[in-house]
């Protein structure tokens, strides 16, 4: 129809061309018809974009890395409108304790709470605190909340800010060249500056070399169900970031004197404790990486959603509030399912990116092998190894492993009291050391079994450090080992940075299979 309208215009009627008389209201017609022809034209030109260019019209905002200089302006919009935050009541859902109380709170804050006056216990907490599901059987929501939680805190700051195009950088500490806190979170007279955090990284100094393994994401990347991945993300990068920012010294001992504003004593950094994490700004453009890493494995060819039934079988509570009156957002399960991969924003160095993944099932896991282990780990270099028995199913078992199976291996630690160090699990095979992951214990003391039973009641809080607790980490071993030729003895090596000798013991290892 466009090529008609030119040629109209350029080969007019002849009645026009020799100029014969045409009544006002037929000219008027005309340029009526032209007028919409042109319009259809380019509606419909419009629409065939959009839909060649798969949620275009969705994508409004776009996340930058915070040491790009296009990301400047939106970190200064973040500093404005963390500072009027800040000067909000703290029962207002928009003010920056209310935000950061969504995430957790201590379960005892001392000197009446003079940032929330009349707060001094989790038994106090307003709607929507004290909501981040990070361990357990729960763990599934850790990503998918973590979304929706920064996402409408990224609408407050664009509301509250009056950057209208505004969108929450994000830290890629995974990259060594930006391994350190950005400039304007050390600015110790911009309100996103904290005192409370590893006094090196406040200077402006690099996160410490030993870290490097667990600030890489190749191990999570090749993660192929959203389960595992989700779990794994949790332990690294996510968690090693909250230990070195919140306290962690130069040689990795624990930092225990410094003034925690959100507890009201000296204890670790804010980042440290996750209780008081989401109250440190630098929180934010974390998670906001956090949220980059699992949205590039989403695009990458092992991505995966995750099964609505699967959330569902978990349920959490999804409770945020709008930017602009503070009235309160609830999901339910099903729309959280919906919503995680419908969102108005997109990461600078993925906007061309196509998205492929879908949702993943398994198969229900078979357990091929359990063994005891019972062994303190007494060393930063600690080997180990165990002898599985040659069950019925395991032998059955005994092939080498497919794209669409997986052979998992689930290491279930104990505790008495929150360990402090970062545990990287290896398999030792043929003279290799291969790489497994990460056992990280951020919120341990809290995030227990015990723990999160004593506190769902407010019983026994002051006995949580005293009992034995238990965190359960899996591992893929689909491509790292040869079940063709498994004669039943695995051997391991944990290496520990930081930490206490005999912090932690190895209680037992499952092998389990499943099927994509």
């Amino acid at each position: 129809m466009r090529a008609s309208f030119y040629k109209f215009f350029n080969n007019p009627p002849n009645m026009i061309k020799n100029k014969i008389f045409m009544p006002p209201i037929k000219i008027i017609r005309y340029l009526l018809i032209c007028c919409s022809v042109l319009y259809c034209t380019n509606l419909c030109a419009q629409e065939l974009t959009n839909k060649t260019h798969a949620n275009a019209d969705t994508i409004l905002y776009i996340r930058r890395n915070t040491a790009s200089p296009e990301a400047f302006a939106d970190l200064k919009a973040l500093e404005k409108a963390i500072g009027i935050m800040k000067s909000l009541p703290c029962d207002s859902p928009l003010s920056w304790y209310y935000q950061g109380a969504m995430h957790s709170m201590p379960d005892t804050i001392l000197n009446g709470n003079p940032l929330c006056p009349g707060i001094v216990t989790i038994r106090d907490k307003l709607a929507g605190w004290h909501s981040c599901p990070h361990y357990g059987e729960d763990e599934i929501n850790f990503l998918t909340w973590h979304r929706l939680f920064i996402w409408h805190f990224e609408k407050i700051i664009r509301k509250l800010s009056g950057k209208k195009d505004f969108a929450l950088p994000y830290w890629d500490y995974t990259n060594p060249e930006t391994r350190m806190i950005p400039a304007i979170f050390r600015d110790s007279s911009s309100p996103l500056f904290e005192p409370a955090r590893q006094e090196g990284l406040n200077r402006g100094k690099t996160i410490k070399h030993d870290l490097n393994n667990s600030l890489l994401t190749t191990n999570p990347d090749s993660m192929r169900l959203y389960q595992l991945f989700n779990h794994s993300l949790n332990q690294s990068p996510h968690s090693p970031i909250h230990l070195v920012v919140g306290g962690w010294n130069s040689d990795s001992t624990l930092i225990k004197n410094m003034w925690n504003k959100i507890y009201q004593k000296n204890t670790t950094g804010l980042m440290w404790e996750f209780q008081s994490a989401a109250f440190d700004p630098i929180f934010w453009v974390h998670h906001s990486n956090v949220d980059y890493l699992w949205h590039r494995w989403e695009l990458s060819a092992n991505g995966a959603l995750p099964i609505p039934d699967s959330l569902k079988a978990h349920p959490w509570p999804y409770i945020f509030f709008d930017e602009n009156d503070g009235h309160k957002i609830v999901y339910s399960m099903e729309e959280v399912a919906s919503k995680i991969n419908s969102l108005d924003y997109v990461y600078d160095v993925l906007i061309n990116k196509t998205m492929h993944a879908k949702a993943r099932s398994a198969s229900r896991p078979v357990i091929l092998a359990e063994a005891p282990v019972s062994k303190m780990v007494t060393s930063n270099n600690f080997a180990f190894a165990i002898r599985i028995p040659a069950s019925p199913v395991l032998m059955a078992n005994r092939i080498t492993p497919k794209r669409k199976q997986l052979f998992i291996l689930e290491v279930t630690a104990t505790y008495k009291q929150q360990p402090i160090g970062i545990y990287e699990l290896y398999l030792e095979k043929g003279g290799k050391s291969l790489p497994l992951g990460f056992l990280t214990f951020l919120g341990a003391h809290h995030h227990g079994k015990k723990a999160m039973d004593q506190m769902q009641d407010m019983k026994n809080m002051d006995r949580i450090d005293e009992e034995e607790e238990e965190r359960i980490f899996q591992f893929d071993l689909s491509q790292k080992f040869d079940f063709s030729t498994f004669n039943g003895n695995l051997n391991f090596r944990l290496l520990r940075q930081g930490g206490r000798s005999s912090e932690i013991k190895i209680k037992k290892i499952i092998l389990k299979s499943l099927k994509l």
